[in-house]
Parts: structure tokens; sequence; C-alpha cells
């Protein structure tokens, strides 16, 4: 038998085909008083961006009142134990039925069958803790795991945002996992254990252990401490679909981009433990999606409760992967998302529900499904899903009518230069050019079959 060809582990990596791919081209622009400002079309669409250092964070947190949120409150999860809500969901049939029966634009058989096929990638599968499948490269190459003495952190750092990208998502970033976004009581509605009966809470532990535990017999959750890293990446939803708000087509990119975080972020994970490390995949499981994009520097948070990114506004879905490969973190971001939102409200005036609240941010909760200490503003998720009973689907108008929410074009361009300056007068002058060519206004959701 022919001896097993030794590899370096360097050679390795360059024979996946990594080597090759490219990371977005980041400019700094200028620096001043230890900040620095950056410019890239590619990670940033035109937006000037203020890099700040890591440990200075974008947002205010109330120490004295924050704790750690149960998953039990998100809204989804209410479905399964809250009487109020489960009565509300029982309108959901009835109402998709009616809407095809009466031929409703954008709530069609066609449309329908569209959106429901969207979510078939939202499986369960792809974000487990650990894998039974063999290492390739210890199949193949007698290779033992990947040490930490080959690359140095930050080429590692790079290779991981590179197979990101090639799995999928449309902007990546790294950081240093802040135990306050992690769920401090678990709610697995899906099955998670052979004996699981229904859904099921479980404690959430972060502690040394050799080994995550997605879900132990006695119910309890395990994050290694070692696992000290987060890779949080978002995916674009496609702008004509999304621009269909708030109709089944719109409904369809959301679909797609739960479908697509799955694939992606059990994909990132699968690589890095067949490099010789922990990868736990997540999508709004587990951890606080939005903070954790926000600290690996993707976005801002908006007054429409969802991460605002540079280049596709909130047009995004998150997943993330918690890991104990060594990795470099990135610097949270600031682009005048913030500043924007106080004086725009177009979220708010074009809700459907009125779930998005008028004025300035508050440490306050609104309904137990928010989480006090964090200075936001936040929505009211019950009115958002009862207009979704109502509406025979989900909606996505406060993604639609975003100002944030354009594509590439000279006009846009300049609209986001100006905002950059976070000038409230021209932030009001930006609003108004807005609303004059009528962004924001509801489309006839036909015309997305139409379009080329």
């Amino acid at each position: 038998m022919t001896e097993k060809k030794k590899m370096r582990r360097r050679e390795f990596l360059k024979a996946t085909g990594l080597a090759g791919l490219t990371l977005p081209a980041v400019k700094i622009v200028s620096r001043a008083n230890n900040t620095e400002f950056l410019s890239s079309r590619e990670q940033y669409g035109s937006f000037l961006v203020k890099r700040n250092s890591i440990g200075n964070p974008v947002y205010r947190v109330d120490t004295s009142r924050y704790k750690r949120f149960v998953e039990k409150d998100t809204m989804f999860s209410r479905s399964h134990w809250d009487q109020k809500t489960i009565d509300m969901e029982k309108q959901y049939q009835g109402t998709e039925l009616q809407r095809i029966k009466n031929k409703d634009p954008g709530y069609s058989l066609l449309d329908y069958s569209f959106n429901h096929a969207s979510w078939t990638g939202d499986n369960n599968s792809f974000y487990k803790w650990t894998s039974s499948r063999s290492w390739p490269g210890k199949a193949l190459y007698d290779l033992p795991a990947w040490k930490p003495d080959d690359l140095p952190p930050r080429e590692v750092t790079d290779i991981i945002k590179k197979a990101a990208l090639f799995y999928g998502a449309s902007m990546v970033g790294v950081a240093k996992l802040d135990e306050r976004w992690v769920y401090s009581k678990a709610f697995y509605r899906r099955q998670e254990r052979k004996d699981q009966q229904g859904p099921v809470e479980a404690d959430i532990f972060i502690k040394d252990a050799d080994e995550p535990v997605k879900l132990s017999e006695n119910n309890q959750v395990i994050i290694p401490e070692s696992c000290k890293y987060v890779i949080a990446m978002v995916l674009e939803m496609d702008i004509d679909a999304s621009d269909a708000a708030p109709t089944c087509i719109a409904a369809a990119a959301t679909g797609n981009g739960y479908s697509r975080m799955a694939v992606t972020a059990g994909t990132l994970a699968q690589f890095i433990r067949g490099l010789g490390y922990m990868a736990l995949p997540q999508g709004n499981d587990t951890s606080l999606s939005i903070p954790i994009a926000v600290d690996a520097g993707l976005g801002e948070l908006g007054r429409n409760g969802l991460l605002i990114t540079p280049k596709f506004g909130s047009r995004v879905r998150i997943c993330k992967v918690f890991t104990d490969m060594p990795l470099i973190p990135d610097s949270p971001i600031s682009f005048g998302a913030t500043e924007f939102c106080e004086i725009c409200g177009k979220c708010t005036k074009h809700c459907p529900s009125g779930s998005i609240m008028e004025g300035p941010r508050t440490y306050e909760q609104r309904i137990f499904s928010n989480n006090p200490g964090v200075y936001k503003w936040p929505i009211d998720p019950f009115k958002c899903y009862q207009y979704w009973q109502e509406n025979g689907t989900d909606c996505n108008t406060c993604i639609y009518v975003c100002p944030y929410n354009k594509p590439e074009s000279w006009l846009h361009d300049a609209a986001r230069s100006l905002i950059g300056f976070k000038s409230s007068s021209l932030n009001k002058i930006v609003l108004e050019l807005d609303n004059a060519c009528g962004y924001g206004e509801e489309k006839n959701p036909s015309k997305y079959w139409k379009k080329n």
C-alpha cells in the first residue's frame, strides 16, 4: 500500500482554495484621537465609517438594571406556552386561506408557495454543536489537529472570514464573546435530544468544559469558557422581493435568509471543527444576534429594532458561531445610523401595527418580551406578531421603508455621504429628498414576477 502523502497544514489550507479568496478592501482614510475613519465600497457602500476602539461600544448599558435575557420570553417562544399568543396564532391559517381565495396581489397560491418553499433550508441539523463526520485532513493526509502556532492569529482570522464569505455570508466580523448577550436560559422549540417531548427550557452555563453540550439529559446547556470568540455573519436579503412588503414575496426573502443562515453557519462550523477547534453554530438561539453583530463591527442598532448595516441597511439576517479558535476581534463601527434614526421615523410612520415607538431612546421595556437596561428604541413584538396573523404572513415593512435600504447609485451614494456627517440639518434634507422621491410607498407586488 502506498504511504499516505504528508502535507503541511499551510499547504492543506491552500489546497482548499481559500487562499485564493479575497476579503473586501478597507482603506483607512484618516486618524484622529485614537479613532480611525474607514472607506470600503465592498464592505460599507459609500459610507465613511468610524471605527471605535475595542471596549468602546456604540451602545449604552445600565449595568445596574441589565440581566441576561430568558429565551422563553421571546415572541416566537411564547407561541409554545403563552395562551394569549397561542390564541392569536389560530387566526393565521384562516387568513392565509382567505387571502388565497381572494387572489389578493402578493398573497396568491403562487406567492404563498414561493414563501413556504423559501424556508426549506431552515433545518436544525445545521446547528449541531458537534459532528460525527470524519475530518478530511486526517483521513486523507494523516494530519494531526491544526495547532495555533501554524499561522499568526491575524492570518487565521482572515482565513475564517474568507471561508464565511465563501459559504454564503455577505459580511463577516469577529467579536470577543460578551456573556451578557448569551441567554440565561435556552428554550428549545425543536427537538435537540432523542427523548425530548415538546419544547424544553434549559439553564445555560459558561464554564470550564472539554466539549460543548447543547442540551443535556438534565436540561443544561454547556458552553466551554474557552470559546471566547464569536464569528458574526450577515446575509443580504433579496432587494426586489423585500420591496414587495408586506406580502408573501417579501416574506420569502426572510425565509430564504433563514435557510441560508443555517447552511452558512453550519458549514463554517464544520470547517472550524475540521481544523481541530470547537464551533457552536447558531441562528436566533442561545444568544442575542444584534448586539453580537454590533460588537463585531457589522452595523448599528436602528429605531426599528434591527441591525442597520452600512451597505444593506436592515435587509439582512444574522447568524453566528462561537469558537475557541484564537482570532483577532474587530472593532465596533458608527456611520450615522443612530443620529439619522433620531430624526427619521419612517419605520414608525409606516409600521402597520404601531409596534415601533416614536420619540427618544429609553432604558425601559415596553412589554416583558423586551429586556430593560439597554438604551434603545424598544419595539412591541406582540403587536408586530399580531399583525402577522392578521396579514397572513410576516411583514418586512420597516425594512423596506428604511432609507438605508437602497441599491448602489450615484444619487444614493451622495445621500450616504451626507448622512456620514451626522448633521441633523443634513439628515433632514436627505429625509425630505427620500420622501419626495416616493421611497417607502407601497408597491404593486405583482411586478416582482415580471421584473427581469
